[in-house]
């Protein structure tokens, strides 16, 4: 048990280590580890806005706009969540949740994001800063 939660916490800690060398470079792409920071930039650069769900199978399409044949296994919900939460940290995505009292959803901070709790009515959005980011972005080699 101790050493599953010490390998979650190395995982975190490395994506959190190279999204911090991307924000430090804003006029380079660095290569990541894991191209999975880009591979969700990717697939929420074609709609508005999606839920975590949504987004692992877009990435686990085997088509055009999905990254499964880039990837050793499907992509878990367990694996693009931190990632994802990272994204929403260094203002790449924007957290949206559904407003109780209307069919809208609306903004939130960092700070209100809890994905275990409220992942049902949270939705997730490519920032301006996200989309400049991937429009610097060198997808894997072998990428129509």
């Amino acid at each position: 048990m101790t050493v599953a939660v010490s390998l979650t916490i190395i995982s975190v800690r490395t994506i959190n280590q190279e999204l911090e060398i991307f924000a430090m470079t804003p006029n380079h792409v660095p290569h990541f580890g894991t191209h999975l920071p880009m591979f969700i930039l990717d697939v929420l650069r074609h709609d508005v806005i999606e839920q975590l769900s949504s987004i692992v199978k877009m990435l686990n399409n085997d088509g055009c706009i999905g990254w499964r044949n880039y990837w050793p296994h499907d992509f878990t919900e367990d694996e693009v969540a931190p990632v994802l939460r990272t994204l929403v940290e260094e203002g790449y995505v924007q957290a949206l949740r559904e407003n109780e009292t209307s069919d809208e959803v609306v903004p939130i901070s960092f700070a209100e994001l809890n994905l275990e709790r409220d992942q049902e009515v949270l939705w997730f959005s490519l920032t301006e800063k996200g989309r400049q980011l991937w429009n610097k972005w060198e997808p894997p080699e072998g990428y129509p």
